[in-house]
């Protein structure tokens, strides 16, 4: 597994730092999301770090918005698809 970093600032919105553990199926562990946004209730934040993990790369934004729909949380300066998008760039560095 190899470990990758990412800092991405979201367009109109807050920056995203992630590390994550990446395998060689493009499954994601050990996902730590930390940056300048609202997220509500704080609690319920490590509970979507773990709902990551062993998940493929390209499902991150699905399993991300599902989540924060599915658990009722409040989020402002970020969606799945920014989370996505800032892994997926930190793979092709």
């Amino acid at each position: 597994m190899i470990r990758k970093y990412s800092t991405y600032k979201v367009p109109d919105g807050k920056l995203l730092r992630i590390s994550f553990l990446l395998d060689s199926a493009h499954r994601v562990f050990e996902v730590r999301i930390c940056g300048d946004f609202f997220f509500f209730p704080e609690d319920a934040f490590l509970d979507l770090e773990k709902a990551l993990s062993g998940v493929l790369l390209d499902d991150v934004a699905t399993v991300v918005d599902s989540f924060i729909v599915e658990n009722a949380v409040s989020v402002i300066g970020f969606t799945g698809a920014d989370v996505w998008k800032a892994m997926h760039e930190s793979t092709t560095k």
